[in-house]
């Protein structure tokens, strides 16, 4: 089903470029995962007011992540150097979280009139979600930052978060207990 990141050579990407279809879906497997992390990163940095958005929001930004890779002949792709010491998803990666914090600073910004203590709140909403991304991405191991991601910021069920990781529903939700609790306590400690 998903395709192995070490079969990804510069041979691969020039094919998938060229049209070749199992190329191009052996690329996608690999860098699908990766784009998804980064773009739900760069969003969830820009603070919790457009969670109710946010999974469309990263259905569009990581269609454009992959359009802005396979733009002007694949040139970001190609210009991937295996031999540099990147693997190419770090690169991709990188690539991804520049494109969306771009496109991020460019967007206007809408402004609702509020009270000021609405404001505020939302301003200590804002750092206590960043406190706990920052917290969680530096004191759990990848796969618990993909859980937090899948789990909480995307908000996708136990069932299918178990599927796409093969796990049951009972250890997702053992693990979405976990981060649940080591937020609570950070969001504790804050106080």
């Amino acid at each position: 089903m998903g395709a192995d990141a070490d079969d990804i050579d510069c041979a691969c990407i020039r094919a998938a470029l060229r049209g070749d279809e199992r190329a191009t879906r052996k690329l996608v497997d690999v860098l699908s995962p990766v784009i998804q992390a980064r773009v739900a990163r760069a969003l969830a940095r820009r603070g919790p007011s457009h969670f109710s958005q946010l999974r469309q929001e990263l259905e569009d930004y990581m269609q454009e992540a992959f359009a802005d890779l396979f733009n002007a002949g694949g040139r970001a792709l190609l210009s991937w150097d295996p031999s540099a010491g990147r693997s190419l998803q770090n690169y991709v990666g990188q690539r991804v979280e520049w494109f969306v914090a771009s496109r991020l600073r460019t967007a206007p910004i809408v402004v609702e009139a509020a009270e000021p203590s609405a404001a505020s709140a939302a301003v200590e909403q804002r750092d206590s979600v960043r406190h706990v991304l920052i917290n969680i991405e530096n004191k759990w191991s990848h796969f618990g930052v993909r859980l937090f991601y899948l789990l909480f910021v995307l908000q996708a069920p136990s069932k299918e978060v178990g599927s796409e990781l093969g796990m049951s529903c009972d250890a997702v939700d053992q693990w979405r207990f976990r981060l649940r609790e080591f937020a609570r306590l950070l969001l504790g400690d804050e106080t």
